[in-house]
């Protein structure tokens, strides 16, 4: 899942959730999202952005003024992870964070290369050995050098293990 499709299917539903279920109490304005963004400058080099949103008004229970500040942090964010914060106001105005999740694209976290995310994948499906290698035209011994990387990156005793933290971390 490319970064952007991240930020699409992940990052967006669960900030509109919050903003939706706190502006039913009235309280969207007490919420801050933040979130950071790999963004390609105008000198066409890459740097990490840092996005935080902020309710100004509701209309009928539902957010219709937004502030999005948008910050360069290219020279503190040395990893590839994407987390959401949600932080709210409590009583005396302190921002205290609410809700927290991390993100990574696929094949950074653990290093994996495309022909072992396949792998994965297909391992996922319930394929076997030979169906995989059938499938992606490569020999059993090659899908077996695959799957024993892959533990091994994964730190994992299985695969059922491995897939479980493949898809904790969403490669999978």
């Amino acid at each position: 899942m490319a970064q952007n499709q991240i930020i699409i299917h992940k990052i967006s539903p669960l900030m509109f959730d919050y903003f939706d279920r706190h502006a039913l109490t009235g309280e969207a304005s007490d919420l801050i999202v933040s979130y950071p963004s790999k963004v390609i400058r105008g000198d066409g080099t890459e740097g990490w952005y840092l996005h935080q949103m902020k309710v100004l008004q509701t209309d009928e229970k539902k957010p219709i003024l937004g502030l999005k500040i948008i910050t360069d942090i290219s020279d503190f964010k040395k990893d590839e992870i994407i987390t959401i914060r949600i932080a709210k106001k409590d009583r005396n105005g302190i921002f205290e964070n609410i809700f927290s999740q991390s993100f990574s694209e696929p094949n950074t976290l653990y290093n994996i290369s495309e022909r072992e995310r396949e792998v994965l994948l297909l391992l996922d499906e319930g394929k076997s050995t030979l169906e995989i290698g059938t499938q992606l035209f490569i020999s059993n011994h090659t899908v077996s050098t695959h799957r024993r990387n892959l533990l091994k990156k994964f730190e994992a005793k299985s695969t059922v293990d491995m897939l479980k933290k493949a898809t904790a971390h969403g490669i999978i």
